[in-house]
């Protein structure tokens, strides 16, 4: 019974132990309020949907993309 009783005490300091680590060790978790309030729009307000404004804008970013491309070195 000796060997039992000294290896059960180990298994539960060990195990006091650990979970006295994990509780320690973890981080306490907190959320920011505001974690967006920095983050801002200042985009215009876009053309609704179908409208000649939109397509001519449409196809700006295409012709731009497009234009932004790198020369292909032949």
């Amino acid at each position: 019974m000796g060997k039992l009783t000294i290896l059960t005490s180990k298994v539960l300091i060990g195990v006091a132990v650990c979970v006295g680590a994990g509780v320690v060790g973890s981080a306490t978790a907190s959320a920011d309020p505001s974690a967006f309030s920095s983050l801002s729009c200042s985009c215009q307000r876009t053309a609704p949907a179908g409208s000649p404004a939109r397509q001519d804008a449409i196809a700006r970013g295409i012709r731009q993309g497009l234009s932004d491309w790198p020369a292909v070195a032949g």
